[in-house]
């Protein structure tokens, strides 16, 4: 086999024509597709990261969320605690007072009670006495008699009593 130069002349340049359409054809075409493609991953990356920011910045803003709202309910509940111990404390002390006034009237009603019970007790000793007084003399005794001799045994009670000639009633 005889290979001559003109042959290998035209196979050079064959293979190089052949080098050259498919530079054209295909290797411009692919690099552009590669670089696109590149292009893209790279503009994907960037939005991944760009989202990953944009999610751990949603995530701290809603964990500070989270913690204002926890502290919100915590002043609330603190609020209503607070309200709660005052009504507590004003209903007690309204309580208070209602059984102040009840038992000052009490005692007002106690102490009239007895004034009434001694004033009764005095006029049914009195008449007890007159009556006694006039039965042992056989007479009747006029009133102003009567008022004066009652007058003089209650003063007699008081002094042995109290002490006092002149002790309040």
């Amino acid at each position: 086999m005889e290979v001559s130069f003109a042959t290998m002349i035209y196979m050079v340049v064959n293979f190089l024509l052949l080098v050259a359409i498919l530079w054209y054809a295909l290797y411009r075409p692919l690099g552009n597709l590669l670089r696109a493609r590149e292009e893209r991953i790279k503009n994907d990356i960037e939005s991944a990261a760009n989202d990953r920011a944009e999610a751990e910045r949603l995530r701290k803003e809603y964990e500070a969320k989270m913690v204002q709202l926890k502290r919100d309910v915590h002043d609330a509940i603190e609020k209503a605690r607070w309200q709660g111990e005052q009504e507590r404390d004003e209903i007690i002390a309204k309580a208070k007072e209602e059984a102040s006034a009840v038992i000052q009237r009490a005692m007002k009603q106690i102490e009239d009670e007895r004034h009434q019970a001694w004033h009764d007790l005095k006029d049914e000793t009195v008449e007890l006495a007159m009556l006694a007084a006039s039965k042992m003399l056989g007479r009747i005794i006029e009133e102003e008699d009567q008022r004066r001799m009652f007058e003089e045994f209650i003063q007699s009670v008081r002094v042995e009593k109290t002490g006092e000639p002149n002790a309040a009633q």
